[in-house]
């Protein structure tokens, strides 16, 4: 019987953990970097996030310039509206970063800030705003933290459960899997833990949870993982959840990186093409489950624990009465 029950607990956390087995690319759309008005003066662009309205079916999308030695200091804005059925993008303005160092990464942080992770390993708080068609010079960021033992701060998720980050902790290229690490915003490291992914090109964290993109250390000659393209999703204390592989031909071109959750769609930006993805799960599945879904599925186990609980207790009196 505890067997039985075990088996059911089990079942209600591997369901807690995630349901959906593949993503598939549902838009995709180039031209957001304008090279006249990125300080790199190419369209390159990676460090990038945003927040989808589900009432008014728009999204605010942030992104930034990019070029291979990350120098790239300018974040753009543009809104996609699809309350029409159409996609329609338009350019609100861009703002650029105070200092010399390149950003490294980008998070929505709430309705007024943005967070800014830099080259020189310095995470920075930004107004949620630019300059209207053209774009702001920031004098100085509104605070910043040191992250500390990470090096530079590639790829970054924040936690709007605890306020603190997840970046790279370490190598990005690690054929052992590469290490994470959770930071609160005095940039102490409060725990970390080392992935199955062998190339981390994109972090987001999700209800506490923390999802990464491994573009796979064979990308660059190395043994294959077996995880190339796939969005693994971990506890944050470690524990993968789930796993999360791309539906056949749909997966993001070579070096797509910054992992970003809208609240309803994850998406990823292409780097070198110029690209934001959109994706979505194949039909059926979710990515990250309703909790209204997971409240009924979980309620009901319980209650098939109970069932079968009652009836083993049962079952042993009447075998105890027989004798």
């Amino acid at each position: 019987m505890r067997k039985g029950i075990s088996s059911i607990l089990a079942l209600v956390a591997i369901f807690c953990g995630g349901q959906a087995q593949a993503y598939k690319i549902d838009l995709s759309q180039g031209g957001l970097v304008d090279p006249l008005k990125a300080t790199t003066r190419i369209n390159y662009t990676s460090p990038f996030d945003a927040e989808y309205n589900a009432t008014t079916k728009k999204t605010d999308v942030w992104l930034t310039d990019m070029n291979g030695s990350y120098s790239g200091r300018r974040v753009f804005n543009w809104t996609l509206d699809e309350s029409s059925g159409s996609a329609l993008w338009t350019y609100n303005g861009a703002f650029t970063v105070a200092g010399n160092s390149g950003i490294r990464a980008l998070n929505i942080m709430d309705s007024g800030r943005l967070l800014v992770g830099r080259g020189n390993g310095r995470v920075e708080t930004y107004a949620r705003s630019t300059g209207p068609a053209g774009y702001t010079d920031v004098a100085a960021a509104l605070s910043s933290f040191a992250v500390g033992g990470a090096g530079s701060v590639h790829h970054m998720g924040y936690d709007s459960t605890t306020g603190n980050i997840w970046t790279v902790r370490g190598a990005g290229v690690n054929n052992a899997g590469v290490a994470v690490g959770q930071y609160n915003q005095s940039g102490a490291l409060v725990s970390a833990f080392t992935t199955a992914a062998t190339y981390i090109e994109g972090i987001g964290v999700i209800n506490g949870d923390v999802y990464v993109y491994n573009a796979g250390a064979s990308v660059y000659g190395n043994p294959s993982d077996g995880l190339e393209g796939h969005i693994l999703k971990y506890s944050n204390s470690g524990s993968l959840l789930d796993d999360f592989a791309y539906e056949t031909g749909d997966r993001p071109p070579f070096h797509s990186e910054a992992l970003s959750y809208d609240g309803t769609h994850f998406w990823m930006a292409g780097y070198s093409d110029g690209k934001v993805y959109r994706l979505a799960a194949e039909a059926g599945e979710k990515l990250v489950p309703e909790p209204g879904m997971i409240i009924l599925v979980v309620s009901g186990l319980l209650l098939l624990a109970f069932l079968r609980l009652a009836k083993g207790e049962a079952h042993y009196r009447g075998q105890a009465l027989a004798a």
